[in-house]
């Protein structure tokens, strides 16, 4: 995960250099990743309220990790760009 955020925020640096206002895009990304983090932590929280909720969320990781590799296999088939994400 921590490899994923690094790079995540990598590639988000990099577009500071082509925007008008550095500081308004550092402030606009940071409200929306905390908004986006306390959202993730709200909604797992209410999930494992419920009596088969842990099940749910381990489900749901599952998920997401199936969907990491699919990319992954996808990633090495083609070249770096954005043709991964039109499926």
């Amino acid at each position: 995960m921590g490899i994923f955020g690094f790079s995540h925020g990598y590639v988000h640096g990099t577009d500071i250099p082509h925007i008008s206002d550095v500081w308004e895009y550092i402030i606009g990304f940071t409200i929306t990743t905390l908004g986006l983090h306390v959202i993730r932590a709200v909604g797992g929280l209410l999930i494992l309220e419920e009596k088969s909720g842990r099940k749910h969320l381990r489900a749901l990781g599952a998920v997401t990790s199936f969907i990491g590799i699919y990319l992954l296999l996808r990633l090495k088939s083609e070249p770096l760009g954005m043709g991964i994400l039109a499926m």
